[in-house]
């Protein structure tokens, strides 16, 4: 320690020396390995014409949220919650009945079935998805399967889902009983009913609308132009009032032959057995008050409803009169149609 705070001068030439010579080792270091550092930067490139595929999956959720936004649903209803219509910023709804008092439209009923008079719940338009404050959701076909919402309501079907609907012939209605005459007069018979059987006699009918012409038929036999068989004699007498003799009133039974139906005929007297039609209304795929399809079928007349018109969806009128109509539907099964409602 004492020589080099004696020799202080040379001690610190010594150190920058040694200094001096650390760096210039260093920068000859770093200069011998130049070469080596850049040889890759200076190397020829290898070519590659293969593009690298791009992982697209962050674009394309990105894509499909912007396409479905995030949107506000209602809640379910119950008899605690209640439906804002959709709309985020929008309070419940409430409504005066007819005592005037505020309830919720869960409760209670707007609006009556146009055909029966009795009333539909509120909670049923609610409950599928309906606008109950439109005045017009009752006549309202969402589905488009040709059945209003009452209808469905009705018949307690999805007014929802197409598939699901009433059946077609509940939308078909009698609109007017309709019937064709036809007259016949039992003129006479040829025989001794004490005597003789009733197989063996003639018969002489006039079809008074089928030409007027007389017909000489027996039993069993066909009347001809008419659909109709004579099928039973039967000789029966009254007294007469005037002039106290006995009155010949025998009867002429006949069968239609497409019916089965029959009419009895009075010695000398005029009796009608008229060709019967049912005018129908038909109310499917119409909206409420609008007129419906209007067609005539004769009794015992197939027919097709719209919009199944295959032969085995064919119906068949089976009776008619003026309270309604009786058909047979494609299943066998008998239904009774109604009078057109009253507007």
């Amino acid at each position: 320690m004492d020589w080099i705070k004696k020799n202080y001068d040379r001690f610190t030439l010594a150190i920058l020396v040694l200094a001096l010579a650390g760096s210039a080792w260093m920068l000859w270091s770093n200069v011998s390995g130049f070469e080596d550092t850049f040889a890759a930067a200076k190397a020829e490139p290898v070519r590659d014409n293969k593009i690298v595929a791009v992982d697209t999956a962050t674009i394309d959720k990105a894509r499909a949220s912007f396409e479905t936004p995030t949107t506000w649903k209602p809640r379910k209803v119950t008899d605690n919650e209640m439906l804002h219509g959709g709309l985020l910023f929008t309070s419940e709804r409430y409504l005066l009945n007819k005592f005037r008092q505020i309830e919720k439209p869960t409760k209670g009923s707007i609006y009556s079935d146009s055909l029966t008079a009795k009333p539909i719940e509120n909670s049923w338009f609610i409950d599928n998805g309906l606008p109950l404050l439109d005045s017009t959701v009752p006549f309202q076909d969402p589905d488009n399967d040709g059945f209003l919402n009452e209808d469905e309501w009705r018949h307690n079907t999805n007014p929802n889902d197409k598939e699901s609907h009433p059946a077609y012939e509940t939308k078909l209605f009698l609109k007017a009983w309709l019937k064709q005459p036809f007259r016949f007069k039992f003129q006479a018979y040829d025989g001794d009913p004490a005597k003789d059987k009733p197989e063996s006699m003639t018969y002489q009918i006039n079809p008074l609308d089928a030409g007027g012409r007389t017909k000489f038929v027996k039993i069993g036999e066909e009347i001809e132009g008419t659909k109709f068989k004579v099928s039973k004699f039967e000789f029966k007498e009254k007294p007469n009032p005037s002039t106290g003799d006995k009155e010949d009133v025998s009867e002429l039974t006949l069968t239609n032959t497409e019916t089965s139906e029959t009419i009895v005929l009075v010695l000398n007297k005029v009796i009608d057995s008229p060709t019967q039609f049912a005018q129908f209304e038909y109310f499917w795929g119409k909206k409420h008050g609008e007129p419906g399809l209007v067609f005539v079928v004769r009794k015992l007349q197939d027919f097709a409803l719209q919009p199944k018109i295959d032969r085995k969806d064919l119906y068949k009128l089976l009776d008619v009169n003026e309270a309604g109509a009786l058909i047979q539907r494609p299943d066998g099964e008998k239904y009774q149609v109604p009078l057109v409602p009253k507007k």
